[in-house]
């Protein structure tokens, strides 16, 4: 008899123990269920926010590169009022000068009296030829 209460005190315990064991456990996994369905929208929202940011700096960056690319060709770029003063200031130079200006190669070109070179403090400068003669 003894032994059959010591059994069934034991299968009690035990049976506790399992059903405190049970719940314990069911409370964490629905802990856990409840975690990762936050953890997961945060994420989603995260990757959603950093996404449109980083669009928007790389979209500002590109328009602001290309902002100060079309200001700077318009800075530098002469107008017509500036290349009309110039060509005109180039005819005035020739017409003083009186010297045969040609383009070579996409390059300005004079024309030099072979004879008449080494002049300046290196020797690198030539007198211009200003007739046909010359």
């Amino acid at each position: 008899m003894i032994e059959s209460q010591v059994r069934a005190g034991i299968e009690s315990g035990i049976e506790q123990a399992k059903d405190q064991s049970n719940k314990t456990t069911n409370a964490y996994m629905k802990a856990i269920a409840t975690n990762t369905k936050l953890v997961n929208e945060s994420t989603a929202k995260l990757q959603e926010t950093l996404g449109m940011k980083t669009m928007s700096l790389i979209g500002g960056s590109l328009a602001l590169f290309f902002a100060l690319v079309i200001g700077f060709v318009v800075w530098w770029t002469p107008s017509l009022s500036e290349i009309a003063d110039r060509r005109a200031e180039l005819k005035g130079i020739q017409e003083q000068v009186k010297a045969d200006f040609k383009t070579c190669g996409g390059q300005y070109c004079v024309k030099i009296k072979k004879d008449k070179c080494g002049y300046g403090d290196k020797g690198n400068y030539c007198q211009i030829a200003t007739g046909w003669l010359d």
